[in-house]
């Protein structure tokens, strides 16, 4: 259930960067979140890896559902701290995973 749920909230996470980064015109904002995209889509094939070699299904991106709008609705700070705040509750659903794995090849891959 944790690759699972971690494979969810990376495609969660990369629809959201991908989405705030059309928008973003602080271009050092706008690197941050393109390397959380790839980051995110670095994760997302690991975990989806790990569900495939166990026939598992993997879920859904959201890829599909961000717009071309770049009409800019929140400020640089505001993503920011968004952003931020995600980062550390990823690090907070790694370590819950590391912590109920029992397989050291599953927590080698957070």
């Amino acid at each position: 259930t944790s690759i699972f749920t971690n494979l969810q909230k990376n495609n969660i996470g990369k629809a959201f960067t991908m989405g705030l980064s059309q928008t973003v015109e602080h271009e050092k904002l706008k690197r941050y979140l393109v390397r959380g995209q790839e980051i995110a889509e670095k994760h997302t094939i690991v975990f989806g890896d790990m569900l495939k070699e166990s026939d598992l299904p993997v879920p859904m991106s959201y890829d599909t559902a961000v717009t071309g709008a770049t009409m800019r609705i929140f400020s640089n700070r505001l993503i920011a701290f968004h952003i931020s705040a995600l980062n550390a509750y990823s690090v907070v659903l790694y370590s819950q995973a590391m912590s109920k794995s029992m397989r050291a090849d599953i927590t080698a891959s957070f």
